[in-house]
């Protein structure tokens, strides 16, 4: 009985609008969401997103001081009523920063801990999901958009291509794992509760104040050029299928070629069985030591093991992600509250990036996580290298009242975080140099740490280090393995090189010593039944220490001594041969190395695959 059969009528769903346009409207009346800077307190559980020269701020709640005292309204904080802009195509500083603040209709739901999906036209938004503040009734079942109009401005609309029968549905849940592709909105779990959606029913025990919490399965997709809204099992997701508190990323490498949609990274959050409540004993933290990831194409589940400075459980967290100058996806980390077995908050302020496909993580220097704690906040990337969180508590301070009242040290809680040089600033620089992977994050590849990845999966493997344009099947392997060897400027043939040594030597022994090397040397070039098999540990140094010292390869000196027919000097010809005929092998594979390196904007798993195909 706790969510009911079939959403409420018509007249329940004007009800609900019409008094939620009147608390909108009071606190539109009461309440400033762009507080002076001196009086600012805390901004939380709010989305944001970047379209063209603007970062868009919308939903969450915010907290200030009244002309310099706190305020005595007993409510410590209030929903953001209004949509908010900062510009990217100027350098600021958090606290002189000018927000612009654009007008939200009462119909338009201001809700906390909602997701933000960007339009493929790269000029609108998309809100899914949330819960009201202060258990209000939560709004009906619609799709909101916003259309950005260029200069930090903008209107809202409800999706005209999505039918209230589609929404209908899907149940609104908060703290889902959300993320995107360039034109499918993703959103894993979360958890119902009266104030997320009209279909879940409030307790009907005596207890009326305590809340119903519930862990709620699948996956809802919006293809936003079409409106389609539809679910996907979501039963991979650790034991249960759930996820509460916990972040998605979008990967734009493997998962299969061109048909794909890239792959979805899980991070951090809490787990539960399916329907529990927030404090059932069952749940249970998700560890950083195992990666889930998401192929949406195939609709294939994998888990993946991680190394490195590993962090403990946490959820709460945000999360953003760029793609390293060489070949390279880093994934950063930052906040959040660690898991206890206590389940007491402990709320931290560590920054750690996950670097793919090595699966390895990295912690940013200590001395940068100072005085930075906090949960519920949410970030983006702006200006190429930086990364801007927006607002944050520390809810180990475990009362409302309290952390809601607790000055946050940053300016209009606003950070910025140079993602190349991992640390943080005041300011955000519209000028600053492209993204470069840190410096400790090249290292580990360059020493060659992506031979000690310990692939879980074959197909996951083949997704991150094969090249993206041949489409890979879960548990099938690619059928034309790719030749190291096409592209310009070929090597000698084996032919002309063999009958110019044999020109000066007489008799048929040697001749047919030749023919049969020569034999054997075709019968190996022959393509083999393709396998998947890591390349021989000194095949993977080498080639990978080419790729990235750029040392000069070793040049073939041929031997020019005339050949002779006496025994011992027939062996040594036969000895001379074989070794022409190495080192001849030895230069083709260079020159074949040289034209891969000389080709640009090739991932490091690319490269290291394309030149090992023979052992695929």
């Amino acid at each position: 009985h706790i969510i009911s059969s079939s959403k409420n009528g018509k007249n329940d769903a004007e009800k609900t609008t019409s008094s939620l346009c009147l608390v909108r409207l009071f606190y539109l009346t009461f309440a400033e969401d762009i507080p002076p800077t001196s009086d600012f307190l805390r901004r939380n559980h709010a989305a944001a997103i970047v379209l063209g020269d603007y970062l868009y701020i919308d939903g969450g709640e915010v907290s200030h001081l009244d002309n310099g005292k706190n305020s005595t309204d007993k409510r410590a904080s209030h929903a953001l009523n209004h949509t908010l802009s900062l510009p990217l195509n100027i350098s600021w500083n958090n606290q002189t920063v000018a927000f612009n603040k654009i007008p939200k209709p009462p119909s338009v739901p201001s809700l906390n801990c909602q997701a933000a999906w960007r339009d493929p036209s790269g000029t609108a938004f998309y809100i899914w999901g949330g819960i009201t503040s202060y258990r209000t009734q939560p709004p009906p079942s619609e799709l909101w958009k916003f259309t950005a109009d260029g200069y930090g401005g903008g209107s809202w609309n409800k999706h005209e291509k999505i039918s209230s029968v589609s929404l209908g549905k899907h149940v609104r849940t908060s703290r889902g794992a959300w993320t995107q592709s360039k034109d499918v909105g993703y959103w894993l779990g979360g958890y119902g509760t009266a104030n997320t959606d009209t279909s879940i029913l409030p307790p009907q025990s005596s207890d009326g104040d305590k809340n119903i919490f519930l862990a709620v399965l699948g996956i809802t997709l919006l293809k936003m050029a079409s409106g389609e809204l539809t679910n996907s099992s979501s039963v991979g997701m650790g034991p249960f299928g759930t996820l509460w508190g916990g972040s998605a990323h979008h990967v734009p490498l493997g998962g299969g070629g061109e048909q794909s949609d890239g792959l979805l990274v899980f991070l951090g959050g809490v787990t539960a069985p399916v329907l529990s409540y927030l404090e059932s004993p069952d749940h249970r933290p998700v560890e950083f030591t195992n990666i889930t990831v998401y192929d949406p194409l195939y609709k294939k589940w994998y888990s993946q093991q991680t190394t490195g400075a590993i962090p403990t459980p946490r959820y709460q967290i945000c999360v953003v992600g760029v793609k390293g100058d060489n070949g390279t996806y880093e994934i950063f980390i930052y906040g959040g509250i660690s898991w206890s077995s206590a389940k007491t908050p402990k709320t931290v302020g560590e920054v750690y990036v996950l670097s793919l496909p090595g699966f390895v993580f990295f912690k940013a220097p200590v001395e940068q996580t100072l005085g930075k704690k906090r949960d519920d906040h949410t970030c983006v990337v702006a200006g190429k290298r930086q990364m801007i969180t927006i607002g944050g508590y520390d809810e180990s301070l475990r009362s409302p009242d309290r952390y809601w009242r607790d000055p946050d040290p940053w300016s209009n809680g606003l950070g910025v975080f140079d993602l190349t040089e991992m640390r943080w600033s005041n300011e955000y620089n519209a000028a600053a140099e492209g993204y470069k992977s840190p410096a400790v994050v090249k290292t580990w590849y360059s020493e060659g740490g992506l031979e000690s990845v310990a692939w879980s999966d074959n197909t996951l493997k083949r997704m991150f280090l094969e090249p993206q344009s041949t489409t890979i099947p879960p548990d099938q392997e690619s059928s034309t393995p790719s030749d190291p060897s096409t592209g310009t400027s070929p090597s000698p043939s084996l032919e002309i090189v063999v009958g110019a040594v044999l020109g000066g030597v007489g008799g048929g022994t040697l001749l047919a010593a030749a023919a049969f090397l020569f034999y054997r040397h075709h019968r190996k070039r022959k393509p083999k039944q393709p396998r998947l098999s890591s390349p021989t540990e000194t095949t993977r140094t080498k080639l990978y220490t080419n790729r990235w010292s750029k040392a000069p390869l070793k040049s073939c000196h041929l031997a020019q001594a005339p050949l002779s027919f006496q025994p011992t000097t027939i062996i040594a010809s036969w000895v001379q041969l074989m070794g022409i005929l190495s080192c001849l092998m030895v230069t083709r594979n260079a020159r074949a190395s040289n034209r891969v390196n000389s080709r640009q904007d090739k991932s490091m798993g690319d490269l290291f695959l394309r030149t090992n195909s023979h052992t695929r």
